[in-house]
């Protein structure tokens, strides 16, 4: 099946805003089967890993559909569910049905006998609004990155070890920055279930945590969220991630993906527009402000390169971005963005005025350890001098890249260039150095 147009999608057919309940139409199951990459788990086969002119395709799933661990109406709602509450919406309920009829609920183990194809949200709280809006939104951008990888099947570039999977689960309305990535590992689709799962996140996350607090001054630490704010994990605000390839791979096939970028550029302004046009109000900053945006890797970096409109380079060290030291690549260009080089990239807004936000560029998270697993030893005091100065100049370059996200995000409005001269000065302080080498001894060395 075609994914069709990618304009179709309906808005939410009942919105009451007194009482805080909306029902939104997701779609189709053939088409919410594709969008959600079901079934998930290992022993089936993802739609958009198949053949895209098998016409018997459809029946075939229908049968795996059977035996799959989780039905299709638990996969939307799982996902649903994790935005919801990473949006910080703890107190909201949804439900995805066959019927119109609310029935709010946050247990996935419900099911509904209604025989009808269409499938439909319910949601109750102060999700309902914003999601009644997201939603749809969403599900567009979706339909984009779903014919990108059908074209894709049909030119021959498509690798049957790939499946077509969006950023699910993500916040989707209150969130602060912007993550800009190159693809998803397969192990968070079809092990985890979970986009935020992967080692690089998991790693990153902790980058984040560490520069919410102060430890050298007596100052109040940065809070990770507003007082009003209810999500279980804080970072959840500061990782929205926007792959530029939406498809689930190994970790190692990075190198197998330069030829398909071509197809994605639609779905990527897309998806910049969607999450990183505005800014959430909940610390007193400019809604009209668009997030901050930090770009992670070789592929991502060259991409960002290609579409910027604007590059400056404040007063700091800069180690060159080449493939060597983020992706597998080959070839690197001297004069081309350098980790912690700033720079912006457009923004199309719905009222067409061209705006761009300020973009980071930064090692991917990946490197740290990818250098780690090489070295003889795992711990950096017994490293030799060259093999211990790499690893340290990589973690600096990350927490200071982690500060300047965290400070961004809570403020957008802020010089960014001033911002990443004090971030750069936090960390390359002497008095850092311990806590860099602890940091280093528990991240480096988890492949070895």
């Amino acid at each position: 099946m075609a994914a069709g147009d990618a304009t179709s999608i309906p808005e939410a057919e009942s919105i009451n805003a007194s009482t805080k309940h909306a029902t939104i139409p997701l779609g189709s199951r053939a088409e919410l089967t594709e969008l959600f990459s079901y079934p998930n788990r290992p022993s089936h086969q993802s739609l958009a890993a198949t053949n895209v002119d098998d016409s018997n395709r459809h029946e075939r799933v229908d049968k795996e559909q059977q035996n799959s661990e989780m039905s299709l109406e638990q996969t939307i709602q799982h996902y649903l569910i994790s935005s919801i509450l990473r949006d910080g919406y703890s107190e909201s309920k949804i439900h995805i049905a066959k019927s119109k009829e609310p029935q709010y609920c946050n247990d996935i183990n419900r099911q509904d006998n209604n025989n009808d194809d269409q499938l439909y949200a319910s949601l109750s709280g102060n999700a309902a609004m914003s999601y009644s809006q997201a939603l749809p939104q969403f599900f567009k951008i979706g339909k984009l990155g779903l014919q990108a990888c059908q074209r894709v099947q049909v030119d021959g570039l498509w690798k049957e070890n790939w499946r077509f999977f969006l950023p699910l689960g993500l916040p989707l309305t209150r969130h602060w920055t912007v993550e800009l990535l190159h693809f998803p590992p397969t192990y968070t689709l079809e092990k985890d279930q979970d986009y935020l799962a992967s080692r690089s996140t998991l790693r990153w996350r902790q980058l984040l945590v560490i520069n919410s607090e102060n430890k050298r001054t007596k100052t109040d630490p940065v809070l990770l969220r507003s007082p009003k704010d209810d999500r279980d994990e804080p970072t959840d605000g500061f990782q929205a991630i926007i792959d530029i390839v939406p498809i689930a791979a190994p970790s190692s096939d990075g190198k197998n993906m330069k030829d398909v970028y071509p197809y994605f550029e639609d779905y990527i302004r897309a998806s910049l527009q969607f999450w990183a046009s505005s800014t959430t109000a909940y610390f007193g900053t400019d809604e009209r402000s668009a997030k901050p945006i930090i770009a992670f890797g070789w592929p991502v970096k060259c991409w960002v390169e290609a579409n910027q409109t604007q590059r400056h380079d404040s007063n700091v060290n800069h180690t060159p971005t080449t493939p060597e030291n983020n992706e597998q690549e080959n070839g690197s260009d001297p004069s081309s963005l350098k980790v912690l080089s700033l720079t912006r990239i457009p923004i199309e807004t719905d009222s067409h005025a061209s705006r761009s936000t300020q973009v980071l560029i930064a090692n991917h998270p990946s490197y740290l350890y990818n250098a780690g697993k090489r070295m003889a030893s795992n711990t950096i005091d017994s490293l030799g001098e060259e093999e211990s100065s790499l690893l340290e100049k990589i973690m600096i370059e990350d927490l200071i890249a982690a500060r300047w996200q965290v400070r961004m995000g809570l403020d957008p409005s802020q010089d960014p260039h001033r911002i990443l001269q004090e971030c750069c000065e936090f960390w390359r302080d002497s008095s850092s150095l311990e806590e860099i080498h602890e940091l280093i001894n528990a991240q480096a060395f988890i492949l070895q």
